[in-house]
């Protein structure tokens, strides 16, 4: 894995198998390749504070009551690599509640963000370089994995089914 954090993401319209390729990645990876992991789903449909709270336990194993002891728990230090899911966000601000500063993040760690909206994708590429699937295939799984170990010094731009 490298150095930095990297953030892939899966756009496109409901029904193509974003959720479906985001869980295959999640369970597809060993527990040596990340030390915590979290999947947080239908983020569109959810309260904030309780996928807070589902993180917090996920990768802390703490109990957070509110925003505000969240953000005190996730701007420690992490020093470990971590694999985060989040799933259908179909607002920027929903990823920056969730994930408040991406540098506080261990070096190696992923995030997997699927979204039905390009535009909200788009705004986080001032997080981090940021790879779109629009289509998914049987093959996605195994480049998508391959796409998380490359970023994000070696990936850039789009990666679109039947290119390579």
């Amino acid at each position: 894995m490298e150095k930095d954090v990297g953030i892939l993401s899966l756009v496109g319209m409901g029904g193509i198998g974003k959720t479906t390729l985001a869980k295959e990645l999640y369970y597809s990876f060993e527990k040596d390749t990340f030390e915590k992991k979290s999947i947080l789903m239908n983020v569109r449909e959810s309260a904030i504070l309780d996928l807070q709270k589902q993180l917090a336990r996920d990768l802390f194993k703490e109990d957070v009551r509110g925003t505000q002891e969240f953000n005190r728990c996730f701007n420690r230090v992490m020093d470990r690599k971590v694999l985060i899911v989040i799933d259908d966000v179909d607002q920027k601000c929903q990823f920056d509640q969730l994930i408040p500063d991406i540098k506080k993040l261990c070096p190696g760690s992923r995030v997997i963000i699927t979204s039905p909206d390009s535009n909200v994708v788009n705004q986080l590429l001032a997080h981090d370089q940021l790879l779109q699937v629009k289509e998914t295939d049987s093959d996605d799984v195994l480049q998508c994995r391959t796409l998380l170990g490359k970023l994000p010094h070696d990936a850039a731009g789009e990666h679109k089914k039947g290119a390579s």
